[in-house]
Formats: structure tokens, C-alpha cells, sequence
């Protein structure tokens, strides 16, 4: 079996996942390096007819669970792409693969003006996917929730899988401090809907290759700008600016 040299994007990939599905049931997980498989492809057993293939580069192979790819809670999406197509396997004939990759995540910026160490609060990215539906790599619903990684103490980031609906969030949550650990309860001040927004500014979650998001937020201002591409909104906490 082999691919189009045209399905792949750009980037370094050590391994890949290959399933097949029948009737949705799966009959094959195989994981080949990279640099083998375009050397020589690989060899499959399988019944002649109608077969569901699935291709995932850059996911880890421990967050294969069942029939979902899944992305543990405080974990963000990894940076990875897939494919998948049906096709009628005939024996010893060369299956060429040619639908090309789709993006598996979006990246998020987050730009925080003013930001300093001792900041008495942090992110933490919300949402209702939490990976892909193996034989159709269509999202997964579940909880998703994972503190954006932070670049420098201004400038953070986080990948998300794509969605399916306008639950995605970026809560911002003050760290109350109580006189025992147990006291201690950090309070979520203001949620911005990022999944409304990007549905406003027309984002589309199904197109191959997903879209950065570029948020920023100015605190002091009680101000977020959201930017797609050239499309910009602003948002102002307004009311629910509260220490």
C-alpha cells in the first residue's frame, strides 16, 4: 500500500498509524515508521472488498483507546494530521492512497499584555471534544479541558481538536488563597466563548487545513481582541471584571 507523494503536508513525521475498518469493525492497527513505509510501503492481509481505511501521523499511539483517538484530560491535541478513505482491495494489487490530510488541530494563540510573574491567575481551555472517532475521524465528544502552554510568561498557546459545536472556552480563574490547602478554591472569573466567536467570524471547523486562532488579551483594560486570518473582534469583560 502507498501513498500520493501529494497527500502530505509539510513536517517531520517518525511514525505512522494505519487501521482498517469492515462493516465498523476493525480489523487492522499497524504502526510502520515513516522512512520505511515511503521506501517500501507494507503488506496487509486482508478479504477482498469494500474496506474503510484511516491514517493518522503525530498521534500518540498510547491515546489509541478502542476505536477513539483521545486526548487525555490536561493534555492539548497533538500536532497531528490524518486521512481516511474507502476503497475495494482486490488481491495483490498496489492501493494508492490519494485523498489528502486533514488538519487534527487548531492552535490558539494567547497573547496577555502587562502580564508579570506573580499574577494571581491563569487559562484553562474548555471544550466538548476530546479526540476522533477512529474509523471516520470525526470528532469525539467528551470533556476537554488543559491549561494553554506558556512560550514566556506573555505569550502562551494551546491546540484544539475541531468542533462540532460553539462550546469551546477560554476561562480565565483567579487563584483565591485560603488559610489551608483545603480551603483554597480557585474562582472562574469570566469565560471568553471562543466557539461563538469563531462562528461569527466564520471559522469553518470541517476545512482540510484548520485555521490559527490569535486571541489577546489586555487586563487592565478588561479588553480581548480575537483575530481569524483578517477578521477582528473585540470583546470587554464589562460586568464580570472582578477581582
Amino acid at each position: 500500500m502507498h501513498f500520493s507523494s501529494e497527500v502530505f503536508p509539510e513536517g517531520e513525521w517518525e511514525t505512522m498509524q494505519f487501521f482498517a475498518y469492515r462493516n465498523g469493525v476493525q480489523e487492522l492497527h499497524k504502526t510502520v515508521t515513516y522512512d520505511s513505509y515511503m521506501e517500501e510501503g507494507f503488506d496487509i492481509s486482508a478479504v477482498p472488498g469494500p474496506v474503510h481505511f484511516a491514517g493518522v501521523f503525530g498521534w500518540p499511539e498510547e491515546w489509541v483507546i478502542g476505536d477513539v483517538l483521545m486526548i487525555p484530560v490536561n493534555e492539548m491535541c497533538p500536532e497531528a494530521w490524518g486521512f481516511e478513505e474507502k476503497v475495494m482491495v482486490e488481491e495483490d494489487v498496489d492501493i494508492d492512497f490519494v485523498e489528502p490530510l486533514k488538519k487534527l488541530y487548531a492552535t490558539v494563540y494567547v497573547d496577555v499584555v502587562g502580564r508579570s510573574d506573580g499574577y494571581p491567575w491563569y487559562f484553562i481551555m474548555e471544550g466538548n471534544v476530546d479526540g476522533y472517532k477512529l474509523a471516520t475521524l470525526e470528532p469525539h465528544l467528551g470533556d476537554f479541558s488543559v491549561a494553554p502552554t506558556e512560550i514566556d510568561i506573555q505569550h502562551l498557546y494551546c491546540r484544539v481538536p475541531r468542533q462540532v459545536d460553539e462550546s469551546l472556552g477560554l476561562s480565565l480563574y483567579v487563584i483565591n488563597e485560603g488559610t489551608k490547602a483545603v480551603e483554597r478554591e480557585d474562582r472562574k472569573q469570566y469565560t471568553l466563548s471562543i466557539g461563538e466567536i469563531a462562528a461569527e467570524g466564520g471559522y469553518d471547523w470541517n476545512a482540510l487545513a484548520l485555521d490559527d486562532i490569535h486571541v489577546t488579551l489586555d487586563y487592565a483594560a478588561a479588553r480581548f481582541e480575537i483575530r481569524i486570518n483578517d477578521w477582528t473582534k473585540v470583546v470587554m469583560m464589562n460586568g464580570q471584571y472582578k477581582i
